[in-house]
Parts: C-alpha cells; sequence; structure tokens
C-alpha cells in the first residue's frame, strides 16, 4: 500500500530511506489493558511497566512534496495505523549467538507484546532486568514457580519452597532496565509478574 507521512523537521526524511513505524503504550494504558483480562497480574507488574515501543511495520520513502512524503509498505507485522509513528530503520541479523547468563541473576516477567494476561512458547515478551544487570541478547534464562516442600523435620516447620523450571527464553534485545526476550519452551502458561532465573548450569554455545 502508498502511505502519506507528515514531514518532521527533526527526521528529514530521504526518498530510498526505510524506516520502522510504531504505536505506543504508556504504563497506564498498559495496566488499563492487562486489568481488563487479569486484576491480580495488573497488580503484580504495574511498578515494573514501561512505555512500549509497539513496531508495526517497514515503509520506504518514495518522493517528497511540500510538508509530506509518499512512501510504500515493504512490510506489515501488524495492522499499520493512520498516526502511527516512525524511527529510522536499522537490520538485525536473524542469528542471534548464545552466550551465558548473568550468574545468580533473578527477575520478573512483565507482559507480553501483546498484552496478554497468558501466554507461552513462541510468543515475545519483556523483563525487567536490562543492560545495568549485565543482560545481554543470546541470554537464555528460565522461567519458575516455588513448590512448597515438607519441610517440618528438618526445619521446624519454616516452609521451604524449591523453584520449578517449566519455561524456557532467549534474549533478543535489551535497554537499560528492560530486556525483550523471545519464549522458547513452556511447559505451562506464563503471567506477568512470574519469576526468572539464571540456569544453573549453563547450555552449550550455539546460535
Amino acid at each position: 500500500d502508498e502511505v502519506y507521512i507528515k514531514d518532521n523537521p527533526k527526521m528529514p526524511l530521504a526518498p530510498g530511506g526505510r524506516y520502522f513505524t510504531y504505536q505506543t503504550r504508556t504504563p497506564s494504558t498498559l495496566k488499563k489493558a492487562l486489568a481488563k483480562k487479569s486484576k491480580k497480574a495488573a497488580r503484580k507488574v504495574k511498578k515494573t511497566l514501561h512505555t512500549q515501543y509497539y513496531i508495526t511495520g517497514i515503509v520506504e520513502v518514495r518522493s517528497k512534496k511540500d510538508g509530506y512524503a509518499t512512501a510504500k509498505v515493504i512490510h506489515s507485522f501488524k495492522t499499520i495505523r493512520l498516526k502511527d509513528f516512525l524511527m529510522p530503520y536499522s537490520s538485525r541479523s536473524q542469528r542471534i549467538p548464545l552466550t551465558g547468563s548473568v550468574k545468580g541473576l533473578t527477575g520478573r516477567m512483565i507482559i507480553s507484546e501483546e498484552n496478554e494476561a497468558m501466554f507461552a512458547q513462541d510468543k515475545i515478551a519483556f523483563i525487567d532486568k536490562g543492560k545495568k544487570d549485565g543482560v545481554l541478547p543470546g541470554q537464555m534464562y528460565n522461567i519458575f514457580y516455588p513448590e512448597e516442600k515438607d519441610s517440618s523435620e528438618l526445619f521446624g516447620g519454616t516452609s521451604l519452597f524449591i523453584p520449578i523450571d517449566f519455561a524456557k527464553c532467549l534474549v533478543l534485545h535489551s535497554e537499560e532496565t528492560a530486556s525483550t526476550v523471545l519464549i522458547v519452551s513452556s511447559e505451562k502458561s506464563i503471567s506477568p509478574g512470574d519469576a526468572f532465573r539464571a540456569p544453573e548450569e549453563e547450555e552449550i554455545p550455539g546460535t
């Protein structure tokens, strides 16, 4: 499809240039969307929500006119809407070499890309750890839940919780305080607020 783009002096559009189209979802918008599906999940992650940049497609500028440019949609990941924003296009390799995770790191799942109350394998999601925590593309983490074990004889009645891994995620992209991950396997549904941790034994490096 052909589209028309309003010119912006801060980001001059050049014929032949490619741009991502995207929408922004503010923390309050994300909280409301999630609360409609699960108020419990919304409460768990309300303090870790960030503005989400929801990429919808790629367009290529064909020509410039006075005050606007014409462009062609090269690819659409989602429905591209009127008033979507643009950012410069950057090519990313589809190959992500596996690398060692941050030993002892734990954190929480924030929300899925589609803002679902439950999600599973092959879904994109976000975690509450980023570059400042040492999180980088290619790292793998296990998603787990704490299972209570009977420890009355060993610990005098104190509850003992054992982490049970039920899913794995691969880091695709990291920002300062949050990262984008791909759920590569899951034995059951994942919810916002679920915990993740570094694997006790590292995977064999590969791609």
